[in-house]
């Protein structure tokens, strides 16, 4: 009975530390299983553009996109032109994402009456835990067709291309940063001192001001643009975007009457240092069609 007895007491006294070692068990088990979670940052950018050149982000699967795009005239165009409101060079685009890692566009402009292709990819997502990544790397491609091309004698003539290597990192919850080197080319060019290929470095930052109103610059700088007597300039802009639950709006100032950018890049003739400053307002409404899909 003695033995029964102090084999009974020490399984009774023993149980606390048994079941505290298995309890730490578990809680190691738990810990390595979060750190193989990987965390995506959101939220870079409010939509797939910075202010007039394009962002690193995406739609998701499955959703549409239906854009429409304002660029009025110089503001000192004066009262008697309504401040530039007299004229408006518009762009409308819809878009498609068939994936989370690629978007298709197809839109309309009517500065060039420009037909215009587009598909933009994930290469790179931000993000931490399992998989670390610093930075989102988008790459973003379009072609240009003017119909509006009074010099062109062939199909080809009327082409343009861009291609973009769209970078950036979200720092912290208000501040957001991006770099885009971007090539143009130009089958036809309006003059032999005018360049065929042009290279550019797009600039882009956006700051949070509230839950989902966002402050947005931009800056690209145009190499090899000015071999003629025409003088080109940089484009500059600066605005705000404002977005729902399908919504996006934005609003804002710029020195370029074009949206495409080869068009935006290559032939932009105001200096917004020296007034030539257009007010723009973009607005994008969101459908999802099938089934929601869920980004993970």
């Amino acid at each position: 009975m003695k033995k029964i007895l102090s084999l009974v007491i020490a399984l009774i006294l023993g149980t606390p530390f048994t079941l505290k070692a298995q309890f730490d068990d578990l809680e190691a088990l738990l810990l390595n299983e979060m750190d193989e979670i990987t965390d995506y940052t959101v939220g870079t950018f409010l939509s797939e553009n910075v202010v007039v050149g394009q962002s690193t982000m995406l739609q998701e699967k499955n959703n549409i996109a239906v854009r429409f795009r304002h660029h009025f005239n110089p503001l000192k165009a004066g009262a008697q032109n309504a401040f530039g409101f007299n004229k408006a060079y518009i762009y409308a685009e819809v878009g498609y994402a068939p994936a989370d890692w690629v978007n298709l566009g197809l839109g309309y402009g009517n500065n060039y009456n420009s037909i215009n292709g587009s598909a933009k990819f994930r290469v790179l997502r931000q993000s931490t835990g399992k998989v670390f990544m610093p930075v989102n790397l988008s790459v973003y491609s379009a072609v240009n067709y003017r119909t509006n091309s009074p010099m062109a004698r062939e199909f080809s003539d009327k082409l343009d291309y861009t291609v973009q290597a769209l970078v950036s990192r979200r720092f912290c919850d208000h501040f957001s940063l991006q770099l885009a080197p971007t090539y143009l080319h130009r089958n036809l060019v309006q003059t032999p001192q005018d360049q065929n290929d042009l290279f550019a470095l797009g600039t882009g930052a956006s700051v949070k001001l509230l839950r989902n109103l966002r402050l947005n610059l931009e800056y690209y700088w145009v190499s090899n643009n000015n071999e003629t007597g025409v003088k080109y300039y940089d484009p500059f802009s600066a605005g705000v975007s404002y977005q729902t639950s399908r919504h996006t709006f934005e609003l804002f100032v710029t020195n370029s009457a074009f949206m495409e950018e080869n068009y935006m890049l290559g032939s932009n003739t105001g200096n917004f240092w020296k007034g030539d400053v257009r007010l723009g307002f973009n607005v994008a409404i969101n459908f999802t069609v099938g089934k929601k899909h869920k980004v993970e």
